[in-house]
């Protein structure tokens, strides 16, 4: 064997599948992406097991991160999610 791509995996998320109690991660980057149905966004950080990936589409979530990124970047936050589908609402604190 010459390799086996889940030694490059990293953890994913969906940003729809944040629990009410959140996730902690340290803060990476922050990168537009271009998907089958229009532009996503993704949350780089690391985790207590690594890299983890936020996926998502919610552009008020993004321009959250993008108008405070100079100072979240490198920052440990907790995101946490509630409700459903378009009545979904994000919140970001500092850990």
């Amino acid at each position: 064997m010459v390799f086996d791509t889940t030694e490059f995996a990293g953890k994913s998320i969906a940003a729809g599948k944040i629990p009410p109690e959140g996730i902690v991660l340290t803060l990476v980057d922050l990168v537009v992406s271009e998907g089958k149905y229009g532009e996503f966004y993704i949350i780089r950080g690391e985790d207590e097991d690594g890299p983890v990936d936020v996926l998502f589409s919610s552009a008020k979530l993004y321009k959250g991160f993008q108008s405070k990124w100079d100072f979240l970047k490198g920052k440990r936050i907790n995101l946490s999610a509630r409700g459903e589908k378009f009545e979904r609402e994000y919140k970001v604190v500092l850990v």
